[in-house]
């Protein structure tokens, strides 16, 4: 008797999931998907290229706490060991 419960328990979570897949597919492929009405163009409606004024950087004061320039990175020397 105890495997056939397991085996019924078995069948109704098979089916179970089943019944979930068809619902998600249903509602990821196919609900809401009917004729929608015409939209209008919203290519025609866009604006052309934006004209971008030239920035004067000649008045700006340099970062403060950035260094000027960097230094090389530090190589550690390691002793040669000979036998």
């Amino acid at each position: 008797m105890p495997m056939e419960n397991r085996e019924r328990t078995k069948l109704f979570i098979v089916i179970g999931l089943a019944v979930l897949f068809v619902l998600v597919g249903y509602f990821r492929f196919f609900h809401g998907k009917g004729v929608s009405p015409v939209q209008p163009n919203v290519a025609a409606g866009t604006a052309g290229p934006i004209a971008i004024p030239p920035v004067d950087f000649k008045g700006l004061r340099p970062a403060a706490g950035l260094p000027e320039s960097v230094s090389p990175p530090r190589v550690a020397r390691l002793p040669i060991c000979r036998l």
